[in-house]
């Protein structure tokens, strides 16, 4: 009796498993923990090899960090690349809010009304500086 008890609860479990690892996978946290393992562990082999070098973590509370996270994001989300989108974000360990497209004008301190165009970000820069126009007066490049 023991014996059939014992079968019946390893399927039970074995079972539990398969669809806890199908759930996850399907919504995407397995990947996140991969990608967030993959991360750490680099972080951890690159500290290891230069310990004067700033971790992804540090970099993470920058602005700079942001805006470029968020730059990257808004062209994802507005290219449709929800896979692309679903490995970068676990990849770049950035859990905060995105800036906004109004947001990353103003800190670019662009001209004209560019919020309201459905494009990416990264195509109106890249449109400016064909027209010729400056980013930010008095500057070559659209560094932040």
């Amino acid at each position: 009796m023991d014996k059939e008890n014992s079968d019946f609860n390893n399927y039970e479990e074995s079972e539990l498993k398969r669809t806890l690892f199908e759930s996850m996978k399907k919504s995407g946290i397995l990947d996140g923990l991969k990608s967030t393992l993959r991360t750490r562990l680099y972080d951890q082999l690159k500290a290891k090899n230069d310990p004067h070098r700033r971790s992804s973590r540090e970099d993470a509370d920058s602005l700079t960090y942001k805006f470029a996270v968020s730059m990257v994001v808004d062209f994802l989300q507005k290219c449709d690349m929800p896979y692309a989108l679903s490995v970068f974000l676990p990849e770049c360990g950035f859990s905060q809010e995105m800036l906004t497209k109004e947001e990353l004008v103003e800190i670019m301190k662009m001209k004209g009304p560019r919020t309201e165009m459905p494009s990416p970000m990264l195509f109106d820069i890249v449109d400016e500086i064909r027209a010729g126009t400056s980013i930010r007066p008095n500057h070559i490049s659209c560094e932040i």
